[in-house]
């Protein structure tokens, strides 16, 4: 069985190529938590958690399960709101007040691009093509 260990800032995942049962799944907890405690750190066990393959495995914030990826509903929260800004124009989503709401939203399809090319470029060339009219 091989673990593979990823690191992002005080954030660390651990994945198996096979499946854990509860009890090696306890004691490599165990072992981790002393490591950590070793350090001179502490474990946040209300960030703790295992994630199965038939889950959704998300770490900080992207989804981990083949690859990362954000979230479905980020991709179609943005996909509708430039729906409606095509429909009604920008000012009328920009409910939050963002003093430049169209960099805003390519802010956010960025970081859809990070994870997800395809659907970042789908969703940058509609907003280019809204801020052209």
């Amino acid at each position: 069985m091989a673990l593979s260990f990823t690191r992002y800032a005080d954030d660390i995942a651990f994945s198996s190529d096979k499946p854990l049962g509860n009890k090696s799944i306890a004691s490599f907890t165990l072992l981790i938590e002393n490591i950590i405690s070793e350090e001179g750190w502490q474990l946040n066990r209300q960030k703790t958690r295992v994630m199965r393959q038939s889950q959704q495995q998300r770490l900080t914030g992207l989804v981990a399960n083949q690859g990362t990826n954000l979230p479905r509903k980020e991709y179609d929260q943005i996909r509708a709101i430039l729906h409606q800004c095509k429909q009604h124009g920008f000012e009328a989503k920009n409910r939050e007040c963002h003093p430049n709401f169209v960099a805003h939203l390519e802010g956010r399809i960025q970081c859809i691009l990070q994870s997800n090319q395809k659907r970042g470029e789908k969703l940058m060339t509609t907003l280019k093509g809204i801020s052209s009219h």
